[in-house]
């Protein structure tokens, strides 16, 4: 009888425990909301319709891997940091419209959009290109946590890649709570998150690379307003935020989007680590672009 009873509570104990567990992994992830403060900000060619950045040094000089965008403009370049001058650059096939781009060892990987190419560059000779079949038919944006390429394409979906095969081992769906987030684009891997710029915003979302979870939001408006206000003479209308790129060794964190005559150091700062419901209402509203009807 004793040991009847004891099974008894033990399976009710099992039981509460795993209503206990499913209960908490069913309660959505209420993101912190951050703003920013201005380090420092560096002259960045106005006429590159910025699509990947990814920061990088050889010796003493500081730079860049960029990959810009639109028909008959797109190229992978190597730009200065301290002056935003040009290294290197090549052009890509008229045809095509550069994407996001990544270092995997010393390798540059760069999508094309609405193709399904994947362009694998020699860091040390960008003429040394191959072309290869990407695992999206379409690609957005593209990182790496230095196992596998991670690319978005757009919707609301990122795809995990083995470099060496290109297949998909795992996909995961990002969310704010009960909502997708769609129009996932340029993607930087900090700190064992991934960043993400959301397309039409000037929003960055932090987001957990296990469950895709939206951790934080960066909200970054006041950067494009403020350099709007300068009235820069330039060829082509600013555009959205787009370009997220991130120095390991120093913790800075670099900035600047699509026709932007200024790339900026910025350190992100907690605005809020409990939203209320009317902050994360305005926030969801500026960033989450989805069916939600915000």
């Amino acid at each position: 009888m004793a040991t009847t009873a004891a099974l008894v509570l033990g399976l009710l104990f099992a039981v509460a425990l795993l209503l206990r567990t499913k209960a908490q992994l069913s309660v959505p992830v209420t993101p912190q909301l951050f703003t920013y403060d201005m380090v420092k900000e560096y002259p960045h060619d106005p006429d590159a319709f910025t699509q990947g950045l990814q920061f990088d040094s050889s010796g003493d000089t500081e730079f860049f891997w960029e990959s810009t965008g639109m028909r008959g403009q797109s190229t992978v370049r190597q730009v200065e940091l301290e002056t935003g001058k040009v290294l290197r650059s090549k052009a890509l096939d008229r045809s095509d419209f550069g994407e996001g781009l990544t270092k995997f060892g010393n390798k540059l990987y760069q999508e094309v959009w609405q193709s399904g190419k994947l362009y694998e560059y020699d860091t040390l000779n960008l003429d040394d290109v191959k072309t290869l079949a990407g695992p999206l038919s379409d690609g957005w944006g593209i990182t790496t946590d230095n196992k596998s390429l991670i690319l978005s394409d757009g919707s609301s979906s990122l795809s995990f890649v083995d470099p060496a095969t290109l297949t998909v081992q795992r996909t995961v769906l990002v969310t704010d709570g009960e909502f997708q987030v769609h129009a996932l684009n340029e993607l930087e891997y900090i700190n064992g998150e991934i960043w993400a710029n959301i397309w039409l915003t000037d929003c960055i979302a932090r987001i957990d690379p296990a469950t895709g979870a939206v951790k934080a939001w960066i909200l970054l408006s006041q950067l494009r307003t403020a350099l709007q206000a300068q009235n820069i003479q330039q060829t082509y209308q600013m555009d959205v935020l787009n370009g997220i790129a991130y120095d390991d060794a120093t913790g800075r964190l670099f900035v600047t989007g699509k026709y932007w005559p200024r790339l900026y150091e910025v350190k992100p700062r907690l605005q809020s680590a409990s939203p209320n419901p009317l902050e994360l209402l305005d926030a969801r509203r500026r960033c989450v672009k989805s069916n939600s009807g915000f």
